[in-house]
C-alpha cells in the first residue's frame, strides 16, 4: 500500500491554524516557494471586517515561528502578510 505524501504547507497549516484563529485571524493561504536563492514560507492572513497591519503580521510571525521551525529542516524565510 502506497503512503500518501502530505505537503509541508499542509502540515504547517494544520499545526499553526489554532493559534492563528485564537488570535482572531484566518489563514487565507500558505505556500513554500523558492525565490532566487531563498526558500520562503509565506503565510497570508485575513481578518474578517478588519485590515491586517504590520503589527499584526509581526505578532503572528512571533507566535508561529517555533511551530514552523519544528517542521521545516532547511533554511527558509518566514513571511507573514
Amino acid at each position: 500500500m502506497k503512503k500518501l505524501s502530505v505537503k509541508i504547507e499542509d502540515k504547517v497549516k494544520e499545526k499553526i491554524r489554532e493559534k492563528i484563529e485564537k488570535a482572531g485571524f484566518e489563514i487565507e493561504y500558505v505556500e513554500f516557494v523558492k525565490e532566487g536563492e531563498n526558500n520562503i514560507f509565506r503565510v497570508v492572513l485575513d481578518k474578517p471586517n478588519f485590515t491586517v497591519d504590520v503589527d499584526d503580521c509581526e505578532r503572528i510571525s512571533r507566535l508561529i515561528e517555533d511551530d514552523v521551525d519544528s517542521l521545516i529542516s532547511k533554511e527558509y524565510i518566514l513571511e507573514v502578510s
